[in-house]
């Protein structure tokens, strides 16, 4: 028993004599083994797989396969504290494959091999051969030794696998300058393991252009790294790492892809004996080993001219001739012809884009324009400047210079250079006063989008709001009018008080225009003063006694989230009102409420009070409408629409409100907004002036709001003897308000992965437009009809691929969808009261989601491996309103 005692001491002593040695070892001699030594040669099977798919369903292809011999050998071992080492890496039996999955797991696939000198380019294998030095300090790469015509593609395979070599032994998060760049990584260490796990965000990982016209259309780019190290007796055995990239659209949940990535280094064998010299420094070293290389940093570059579509601009704009059509700018195959022109066109260059520019004909330029216009590249700009004239010099069409200006005010990337592009055009002598006004207006929404990026404190932006703030403040009759919408487009919070003077203005149109600029700024800049000063406008005081500006004033300080004595006041005011304005009001409070607006809570609130709260105060009779309601439901998103529609005392439409809301989890974004105002209608059938005043001119017009984007009224007829003039030379045919190819958003990485190999994500959003509207007054039938038809067709498309200088391969996941909405407006004047239907009909549409993996080598066609095709056709449905109209329109078409 003694004996047993005495062995089992002996051993906790030996044991514990062996720990207290490892705690305190001095820190040289942790790094003693982790590499290996002057002499040492360590022989690695290295591996790296890739596998691109849409997220969610299992990974057809490993996109491509990567497995060597590494040797690597250490030269020369500094004599310091500082645990410098040099170290010789050779890769040898270099082989790469691609092929179909047979399991999830990278390490049972069926695979082809592939050329080396093909993928990689000519001399590949002969390069990959040659040996590179990197200097190795306590964990950590200090640079790669390389011969000097290397190319990138090369250089960062070496990176890739010389990265496994990069860890830390003690616990904790450290700032780390290596593959990704600098970054802040996460070590977690435990016997013989240690694991580094790069903080998502820390570290600029690629190369990235990202912007969307609002955050519901952002893409959303998700990251994971995670290294792991296994040690036995202090050497590293076996490292890997694991990367998954996400690309997704938040709102449309089936467009997203997913990238993942494996790196694999298992020891092999271990030799000694190597020869090496007896050199006294690492410079030393270098000299004698490799002369002729060339330093270069752990971190890796990515490939410069790397193309998807690598067709030219000449063959793109001919396969997309008859797509771009004037008749086909709403069609999903136009927004697909218009999205792959403008991916080709951003490396084109000025000189190659003006001479496209010169050659199209008239009936497809105007959306080679809104192509190049999408692509947002100096070059771009440049040639678009060269080819258009402002000044009427040449004969240039002003509706191709509004469309240039129009698609600039809807780019997704804010650009100071194209606000000092506007400013400088709006000091020419621009011939055409529509054009020059279309310019004040876009000035306003590419300033906007800076300012909403933080970008417009510098001289330039400084310039840009004190140009459209004066115009605004000094403007005459015939200019004031593109200012305000140009101050409405930037949301400028300076601009609140010139916009609360004209708002309470006589002009009709110029407080419209600054009612609509106040209800678009955050509530947080309508001031107590300014709410105080909308809710005199809302009563009628000063010079306001216009009904609909009353009512857009009550809009608007409800919008600006007022406190519950204004609330109150503002429904109390309803007392004394007429009817169609008390019944429009309660409708459209009513709507809010349902829509959970912000003041929601508030309007109930002040409902409870027993003085508001009647069947006398909330039965008003009248025609004047507001509706809410849902066009569709999802997940991820919702679209909504609201519906207002204001009725003088004598029946007659004053204005029509129609928005298109789409709601994602994070934000909201008004996709459209068509508004139809007359005025002076009573005294052409004979009814009186309807408290508009005597010298109210007969006026109808029609404007529209795209994105977030005021563009210009359009006016059907001005004055009576022009409504007849416009009967008799009517030729059916409905007003354009808007038509156009539209990038939305736009997602271009280019992202450098563990292995050495460029990952390229890009995602698109791109739409095609066709919004008219139409007013059919019939004076000897007593009838109007009024028609506004929004056409469009929506493209999503996103590609992840693994590029190299000579070839490609990935997947591509698409979704598109063609619509069409029609708003019609009956009014009949021969019935006391008068009948008024409205009607919102959806048409039948195919939504089809496409996935398509493919491979090529690049300027060559792509191969098509497999594809995936799903279609739903989505019935048409008349959108339902309020319970009065369904019944008025029985009535009416019975």
């Amino acid at each position: 028993m003694s004996s047993l005692t005495s062995f089992l001491l002996v051993l906790y002593s030996t044991c514990y004599i062996v720990l207290l040695s490892k705690i305190c070892a001095s820190p040289e001699d942790l790094w003693d083994h982790q590499v290996p030594s002057r002499g040492e040669t360590r022989s690695y099977y290295y591996r790296t797989a890739i596998v691109t798919t849409q997220n969610g369903y299992t990974a057809r292809n490993t996109d491509l396969q990567l497995e060597a011999r590494a040797d690597v050998a250490g030269l020369w071992d500094g004599e310091t504290e500082e645990g410098d080492k040099l170290l010789r890496l050779i890769l040898s039996d270099v082989k790469i494959s691609s092929g179909r999955k047979k399991h999830i797991d990278v390490r049972n696939r069926r695979t082809a091999d592939l050329d080396v000198d093909r993928v990689l380019g000519p001399g590949a294998t002969e390069h990959l051969s040659a040996e590179t030095l990197f200097c190795w300090r306590r964990g950590q790469v200090q640079g790669i030794y390389v011969l000097p015509n290397e190319t990138e593609v090369i250089t960062n395979i070496r990176r890739g696998f010389i990265s496994l070599f990069q860890f830390q032994l003690q616990p904790g998060e450290v700032k780390e300058t290596g593959l990704f760049g600098v970054c802040r990584v996460r070590y977690s260490v435990q016997p013989g393991q240690v694991t580094k796990h790069v903080i998502p965000g820390s570290c600029q990982l690629s190369h990235l252009k990202s912007a969307g016209l609002s955050q519901v259309l952002e893409w959303e780019f998700l990251s994971q790294v995670e290294f792991s190290f296994a040690f036995r007796n202090g050497v590293l055995t076996t490292a890997n790492c694991l990367e998954h990239h996400v690309l997704k659209l938040p709102i449309q949940e089936s467009v997203s892809i997913n990238a993942t990535s494996w790196q694999e280094m298992q020891l092999q064998s271990t030799n000694t004996g190597l020869f090496t010299g007896a050199w006294t420094s690492r410079e030393e070293a270098l000299n004698a080993s490799v002369s002729d290389h060339v330093w270069k940093p752990l971190a890796a570059a990515t490939l410069p001219g790397i193309c998807l579509n690598c067709v030219k601009p000449k063959e793109a704009i001919k396969s997309a001739k008859k797509l771009l059509a004037p008749e086909h700018v709403a069609s999903v195959g136009a927004t697909r012809a218009f999205l792959q022109l403008s991916q080709v066109l951003r490396s084109t260059s000025a000189s190659r884009i003006l001479t496209l520019l010169r050659k199209e004909p008239p009936d497809t330029l105007p959306q080679i324009v809104d192509a190049v216009v999408a692509t947002q590249s100096p070059a771009a700009l440049k040639a678009l400047l060269k080819f258009l004239n402002f000044e009427g010099k040449t004969d240039t069409d002003p509706v191709l210079l509004e469309r240039f200006l129009y698609a600039t005010a809807l780019a997704p990337l804010p650009s100071r250079k194209a606000v000092e592009q506007l400013m400088t055009i709006l000091q020419l002598k621009i011939a055409s006063t529509e054009v020059h006004h279309s310019a004040i207006i876009v000035l306003g929404a590419v300033l906007g989008r800076l300012c909403k990026a933080e970008l417009c404190h510098d001289e330039v932006g400084k310039a840009a709001i004190s140009f459209l703030s004066h115009g605004a403040a000094h403007g005459d009759d015939a200019t004031l009018l593109p200012f305000l919408i140009g101050l409405a487009n930037a949301r400028i919070p300076s601009s609140v008080p010139v916009l609360l003077r004209h708002a309470a203005g006589a002009s009709t149109q110029a407080a419209a225009l600054s009612m609509a600029a106040l209800q678009r700024l955050p509530a947080k800049f309508i001031s107590a003063e300014a709410q105080i000063t909308l809710l005199s406008i809302s009563r009628g005081e000063g010079s306001t006694h216009d009904p609909a500006i009353r009512i857009l004033a009550i809009e608007t300080l409800l919008m600006s989230e007022p406190p519950y004595d204004i609330v109150r006041a503002l429904l109390d005011d309803l007392h004394n009102a007429t009817s169609e304005m008390a019944r429009f009001v309660l409708a459209k409070v009513a709507a809010m409420i349902r829509a959970n607006h912000p003041v929601s809570l508030t309007i109930q609130k002040a409902l409870h009070d027993p003085f508001i709260k009647n069947y006398d105060f909330l039965s008003r009779d009248g025609l004047s409408s507001a509706c809410w309601g849902f066009i569709s439901q999802a997940n991820a998103s919702n679209i909504t629409y609201n519906l207002d529609i204001l009725f003088s005392a004598k029946g007659l439409m004053r204005r029509s409100n129609m928005d298109v809301i789409l709601q994602g989890h994070r934000d909201a974004l008004l996709v459209s907004q068509v508004t139809l105002e007359a005025e002076g209608l009573a005294s052409i059938f004979g009814e009186g002036s309807d408290a508009e005043g005597e010298d109210t001119i007969a006026t109808a017009r029609m404007s529209a709001l795209l994105f977030g984007v005021q563009l210009k009224p359009v006016e059907f007829f001005h004055g009576y003897a022009d409504l007849l003039s416009k009967i008799w030379s009517s030729t059916g045919e409905p007003t354009s308000a808007v038509k156009g190819l539209l990038s939305l958003s736009r997602h271009q990485q280019e992202l450098v992965l563990g292995s050495g190999l460029t990952l390229v994500l890009h995602g698109d959003v791109a739409l095609g437009i066709d919004i008219t509207g139409n007013i059919d007054v019939s004076i000897w039938n007593a009838k109007s009809t009024t028609v506004i038809s929004s056409k469009g067709a929506v493209v999503v498309m996103a590609t992840a691929a693994v590029v190299t200088d000579h070839w490609k391969k990935g997947v591509e996941v698409t979704t598109d969808a063609q619509v069409q909405f029609d708003t019609t407006t009956t009014v009949h004047f021969s019935h006391s009261p008068y009948l008024i239907c409205v009607q919102m009909e959806r048409s039948t549409f195919p939504y089809r989601e496409k996935t398509v993996h493919f491979s090529a080598y690049q300027k060559e066609e792509h191969v098509m491996e497999s594809e995936r095709v799903r279609v739903v056709r989505i019935p048409g449905a008349e959108l339902p309103l309020h319970t009065a109209n369904s019944d008025m329109c029985k009535q009416m078409f019975a």
